[in-house]
Formats: structure tokens, sequence, C-alpha cells
């Protein structure tokens, strides 16, 4: 339920604010938010758990994707474990988000008008 309420409160954010913007600029906006989890994720597990970099996005990944944590172990500090708690929900955040914008521009067929306008473009420059 309370995913529910969350996706609502996205739809309002895209009815309002994100309606103003282009189809490219709102899927532009989506990637950068999902790559600014990312970096957030990789820098909080080099700095608080001392992680080398592929292990840092290594543990990202498999966070944001809930793929778990059997090959790690537990062996997050107390603060690692926060983090990964806040980086959950970020990320759940960012899915919404994007989830949100996705199905509003499906909906509303402004999705298949970029996408159709984009091959439009790339047949006449041939």
């Amino acid at each position: 339920m309370q995913i529910w309420k969350l996706f609502t409160t996205f739809e309002c954010l895209n009815k309002t604010i994100l309606r103003n913007l282009s189809i490219h600029k709102r899927i532009t906006l989506i990637f950068s938010f999902i790559a600014i989890v990312i970096t957030i994720g990789t820098t909080g597990y080099i700095l608080i758990e001392k992680f080398d970099f592929l292990h840092a996005l290594y543990m990202t990944v498999i966070t944001i994707f809930t793929v778990g944590y059997a090959e790690v172990g537990g062996n997050l500090s107390e603060l690692g474990i926060i983090f990964t708690i806040v980086l959950i929900i970020l990320s759940w955040i960012s899915l919404a988000l994007a989830v949100s914008v996705i199905t509003t521009s499906f909906i509303s067929g402004e999705l298949l008008h970029y996408f159709h306008g984009r091959k439009s473009k790339t047949m006449i420059k041939k």
C-alpha cells in the first residue's frame, strides 16, 4: 500500500512539474537520477566501508536491484547498514519516478510520438 502512495505522489509530481518538460528531458532526468543514486551508493561504500571501487559498485548494484547479499556475508558496519537502507529507499524512489514518467508518457501517447519522431528524423537523414 505504501508503494502505491509513493507511486501516486510521483504521478502528481509528473502531472504538475515534469509535464512542462519534453519527453526527452524527462527521460534524461530519470537516467540522471539513477546515475546519481549509483554514484552516491558507490561513493558511500568507498567512504563508509573502505571498499575499492569495483566492490563498492558491486554492492550498490546488488542493493539497487535487490539481488541479495549471500556472498557478502553481512560484513557491513552499523553505519554501512544504515547507508544501505537509505540507498534502498533512494533506489525505490527512482524506480517509482521512472515508472510514473514512463507510464504517463505511454498512456498519453507521448512516448510513441517521441520514438516515431526519432525514427522519421533518422529516415530523413538517410
